[in-house]
């Protein structure tokens, strides 16, 4: 069949088919799509897409442009693969208009390979040999109703080569009959549905397929993988057979040719067709798993990355607990410099000695001497008993007045030792040995997460649930999503971030980063976001890209304090600060409920963009700052006394830290050295009594709780516990104009006469 005799749009459909089904699939309007698309073929990111296209894509989310991409690639796939099995087709002579119809109305892959698995070339089986034979007219024959069931015209067959007798020609004709009801669409599709919806489809546990949750079927494959159980799906091939008899048979079959006919169909299902729905049932529900685990494994890597620093920073001492090679402790200054390492060994007796015995007097000593504010504790082998020496000795120092105030706080140390043998950690360490650079590690973490945690590979980090089950290049696409995301929502200050944080920035890249801070080695620190462009390889694009997301803490202009994009800074000085005076309560109300208000309107025609970028200007306005992370709460997050799960009395209220949330709960340190769940049952408030939400919508990792204690099993070290929600007071900003005290790491230019302007205005600024 040639191009000229295809159906119109068969070959390819183009991007304009694809765009269309991308914005019916999703419930988005086809130009917010088409213009969304565009700028990621410009090579834009989807978080400079998100914050400063908002016009342009109807203002999407980054979950929603997500969504666009992948949904894109997936479409763009199918299309590639309808053009190769059109060629394939014309190429084997098989093509013709009704095919090339089906083929071109196809919109899944199943749908498509289902047409063309009777068609594509197959290693051998029964059906092919019987066809060799030259049995292929006793199959059709059987499948024609205006013929007789003929013995004579059996017999014909069986003087070939390779047929016997009479039932020799009828098994090998019934044969080829199976595996074309094996390969009918129609039965596949009911073969499908079947194994997919109906009410009593279990697995060897017996778990309906429909209700079996991802982390519940990874479990099972690792189980299987391990032989201890042997997983399959049962289904009801009844409907299969039906559509199978539907689709072949003709009306008007009847006798010796329907009986052989329906053994034939009742073969094909159960030899051909069963085993193959089983696969593809498999197959989608570890893919479904999968995508599940990916997708919890990036939200908790970006949750511990966009966990509150230290504020104000102060020196840190981070400990890195072990048995036999002793505890490596390390203490870092307020800005992350190494100012000492030892190593401390606890002995056993010495948890029950006053002040920590001799271990505990001198990691007293070692806070004390230089000055530490806070310990952080790796989570590792040996952690609940280094949290005894650290409270006994801090404890001890408290009577005495020396280190009263300091308390310290378990952190994940996933990571750290890859760290500690990384290239990077020799170039930024390289008089400590590798022993001693994971307490480093550990003690930055609590200092800064995302400086510290965007050196290490994300699939290190251990925050998601099976990862390891899952495909690599999978996992360390959506975790460099995340982590992208991650940096780009807090923002980056350009004058004192490392180079692997750079690199994280959108728009960036590793050389680029690196390049940049040896430019601001060199030439001192930048004035601007504008002096990004004097970094060799640093164009307009990049510039475009990153600029949004990078703060310059020694600026004259507020605004490059802010999240407002440089191409808006025109845009923000048209928004009159007595407009910003008398709209208050509206802008409180636009950027905490996304009330409206006419006026609005009215400015951003004004000042030359959309509603939705002055709602975006405004909202960064609004919140300038080195970052947009939340600020450390150290009464929340460090501890002053440690607890043993024998402490741990049903009705408990206790302070913890999220470690991990996975799809059924999430699991909570609540200090006594084994992590508790809080099931998604046990995270409703209290006058939610409907469905168990879903826990990343509740709880993400490293976020400070209080939760009460449900249940304690010592035996099987388990607790259960439930989440006790937080009453949240409304924050009510001041009128425009009316100063506040701020924090000297937010305005250090405006910081020393403690006042800053409520909105980063140039005006607001000149008035200070």
């Amino acid at each position: 069949m040639s191009d000229a005799a295809r159906p119109t749009g068969v070959a390819l459909r183009g991007r304009a088919r694809t765009l269309d089904a991308i914005a019916r699939e999703l419930g988005l309007r086809e130009r917010h799509v088409r213009e969304a698309v565009a700028l990621m073929d410009e090579e834009c990111t989807v978080p400079f897409i998100a914050r400063y296209r908002k016009e342009a894509t109807g203002g999407m989310d980054e979950r929603a442009l997500r969504r666009v991409a992948d949904r894109l690639g997936e479409l763009d796939k199918l299309e590639q693969r309808r053009d190769a099995i059109l060629a394939a087709l014309e190429k084997s002579g098989d093509l013709n208009p009704a095919l090339a119809r089906a083929v071109a109305a196809a919109d899944t892959p199943t749908r498509l390979e289902d047409l063309y698995l009777p068609h594509r070339p197959k290693r051998a089986t029964r059906a092919s040999a019987a066809l060799d034979l030259g049995l292929g007219p006793l199959a059709d024959d059987l499948l024609d109703p205006s013929t007789p069931y003929s013995r004579g015209f059996i017999r014909r067959f069986v003087k070939a080569p390779g047929v016997a007798d009479d039932d020799a020609a009828m098994r090998g004709a019934r044969d080829i009959v199976a595996e074309k009801a094996g390969e009918c669409v129609e039965a596949r599709e009911a073969a499908r549905r079947a194994s997919r919806d109906a009410a009593r489809d279990y697995l060897s546990f017996e778990r309906d397929i429909q209700r079996i949750q991802p982390h519940q079927y990874l479990a099972l494959c690792r189980a299987e993988t391990a032989g201890v159980v042997r997983v399959s799906v049962e289904w009801d091939d009844t409907p299969a057979v039906d559509a199978a008899r539907r689709a072949l048979v003709r009306k008007g079959l009847r006798g010796e040719k329907a009986a052989e006919v329906e053994a034939a169909v009742k073969d094909g299902v159960k030899r051909l067709l069963r085993p193959a729905a089983e696969r593809e049932t498999r197959a989608r529900l570890r893919d479904d798993a999968i995508r599940r685990a990916v997708r919890d494994f990036g939200a908790n890597v970006a949750a511990l990355i966009l966990a509150p620093p230290m504020r104000p920073a102060a020196p840190v001492v981070g400990l890195d607990p072990a048995h036999r090679t002793g505890c490596k402790i390390a203490a870092v200054s307020a800005t992350g410099a190494v100012l000492a390492a030892a190593v401390v060994h606890p002995r056993r007796e010495d948890a029950n000695a006053a002040g920590g015995g001799e271990a505990g007097r001198r990691f007293r000593e070692f806070c004390e001497r230089h000055g530490a504010r806070a310990v952080a504790v790796g989570d590792g082998v040996g952690t609940r008993e280094a949290e005894r020496m650290v409270a006994a000795a801090l404890a001890g120092s408290k009577k005495s007045g020396s280190t009263s105030g300091i308390g310290w706080r378990v952190v994940s140390e996933c990571g750290a030792s890859v760290y500690s043998a990384s290239e990077l950690a020799i170039a930024e360490l390289p008089d400590l040995d590798v022993s001693l650079r994971g307490a480093v590690s550990i003690a930055r973490r609590l200092q800064d997460p995302m400086a510290e945690l965007v050196k290490i590979e994300p699939r290190h980090l251990g925050v998601g649930l099976y990862q390891h089950d899952v495909r690599a290049k999978e996992l360390a696409a959506e975790l460099d999503q995340a982590v992208e995301s991650a940096v780009a929502a807090a923002g980056v200050n350009l004058n004192t971030a490392s180079a692997a944080l750079l690199a994280r920035v959108p728009g960036m890249s590793k050389s680029l980063a690196e390049k940049t801070v040896a430019h601001r080695e060199s030439r001192g620190p930048f004035a601007s976001r504008r002096g990004l462009l004097d970094v060799k390889g640093v164009g307009e694009k990049t510039f475009q890209q990153a600029a949004g997301f990078l703060r310059v803490d020694s600026a004259k202009d507020a605004l490059e304090m802010t999240a407002v994009h440089p191409e808006g800074y025109e845009a923000a000085m048209e928004v009159r600060l007595e407009d910003l005076r008398r709209l208050r309560p509206a802008i409180d109300s636009l950027l905490g409920r996304g009330a409206s208000d006419p006026e609005f309107k009215t400015i951003a025609s004004a000042a030359g963009i959309g509603e939705l970028t002055l709602k975006e200007t405004l909202r960064a306005m609004a919140k300038p700052g080195v970052d947009d992370r939340d600020v450390f709460d150290a009464a929340s997050r460090l501890r002053t006394s440690a607890l043993s799960l024998t402490d741990l009395k049903v009705g408990d209220v206790l302070e913890g830290a999220v470690r991990n949330v996975v799809p059924f709960g999430a699991f909570v340190d609540v200090g006594v050295g084994v992590s508790g769940l809080v099931h998604k049952s046990n995270m409703r408030g209290g006058n939610d009594k409907g469905r168990a939400p879903e826990p990343h919508e509740v709880l993400s990792a490293g976020q400070a709780v209080r939760v009460r204690v449900m249940s304690v099993d010592a035996q099987r070290n388990r607790i259960g516990l439930a989440l006790l929600h937080r009453e949240r007071r409304a924050e009510v900003a001041p009128p425009i104009g009316v100063t506040r005290r701020v924090r000297r790491h937010v305005r250090p230019r405006l910081a020393e006469r403690h006042v800053v302007p409520p909105v980063a205005h140039p005006a607001a600024a000149e008035e200070v």
